[in-house]
C-alpha cells in the first residue's frame, strides 16, 4: 500500500490537533474539579484522557466525513478517496483504541453506532467491523467472535470501498469474513470461518459457507 510523505503529515498534524484539544478540555475539567472536589487523581487522568480523547477523534471523524465524505466505488492508489480512507483508517484507530475499554462486548453496538455504523435494535457483536461508516446491520443480527466486516479492500493498483448490508435476524458465524459490497438477505446464516466475497448477494432464508462462501441450504423462514 502506497503511502506518502503527505499522507503521514495530513495525519499527523490531525492526531496533534486532536490532542491539543483534548488537553485542553482536561485542563479546563481539572480546573473546574479541583475547586469542588480538591486534586484528581492520576487514574482519573488517563481514563479523562481516553474518553476525551476518543470522543473528540470520533467528532473531528464525523466533521471530515461529512464535507469530504468517503464515497463507494473503485479508485486507483494515487485518488483522493484512498487518501481520505487512509486519514480515516490512521487517526480512527488511535481514537478506537481509546474508546474500547469503555465498551465491553455487550455495549459493542453502541460502540459502532458511535463511529457512524447503522445498527439496528438487539443486535450482538462479538467481531471486528473496519469502516463503520459504510456498514449497515438491522434488528436482531448477530456478528460471531473475531468475525470481520470490511468496506474496504486492495487489489492489485486498485482500492475498493462498498457498503456492507446486514438484514435483520442475519448470523454470522465465529472468524467469518464479509468483504465489500456484500448484502445478506434476512435471516440467512454465514457459517463459521466462511469467507464471503466482494459484491455477493445472499438471499434471505439461505445458509452458506465455504471459502468462498456458497449456498449450503435454504433455512425455514421464520415465523
Amino acid at each position: 500500500m502506497k503511502t506518502e510523505l503527505k499522507d503521514y503529515i495530513f495525519s499527523t498534524l490531525s492526531i496533534i490537533l486532536i490532542l491539543t484539544l483534548t488537553f485542553l478540555l482536561i485542563y479546563l475539567i481539572s480546573l473546574i474539579a479541583s475547586s469542588r472536589f480538591g486534586k484528581l487523581s492520576l487514574l482519573i487522568y488517563i481514563l479523562l484522557f481516553l474518553i476525551i480523547y476518543g470522543l473528540t477523534t470520533v467528532f473531528y471523524l464525523r466533521i471530515l466525513n461529512l464535507f469530504f465524505p468517503l464515497k463507494q466505488g473503485t479508485y486507483e492508489m494515487n485518488h483522493t478517496q484512498f487518501t481520505l480512507w487512509k486519514h480515516h483508517a490512521v487517526v480512527g484507530e488511535l481514537g478506537r483504541l481509546a474508546l474500547r475499554i469503555f465498551f465491553p462486548v455487550f455495549l459493542r453496538p453502541i460502540f459502532y453506532k458511535l463511529l457512524g455504523a447503522r445498527i439496528g435494535g438487539y443486535v450482538a457483536i462479538g467481531g471486528v467491523i473496519t469502516d463503520p461508516l459504510l456498514t449497515t446491520i438491522e434488528d436482531y443480527a448477530v456478528l460471531g467472535q473475531d468475525s470481520i466486516v470490511t468496506s474496504h479492500t486492495m487489489v492489485f493498483n486498485n482500492f475498493f470501498l462498498k457498503p456492507v448490508v446486514i438484514g435483520r435476524g442475519v448470523t454470522v458465524g465465529i472468524n467469518a469474513v464479509i468483504m465489500p459490497g456484500v448484502e445478506i438477505g434476512e435471516n440467512s446464516i454465514v457459517a463459521p470461518g466462511a469467507v464471503v466475497t466482494m459484491d455477493t448477494k445472499i438471499p434471505s432464508n439461505e445458509f452458506c459457507g465455504g471459502v468462498p462462501a456458497k449456498k449450503i441450504k435454504d433455512i425455514e423462514p421464520s415465523t
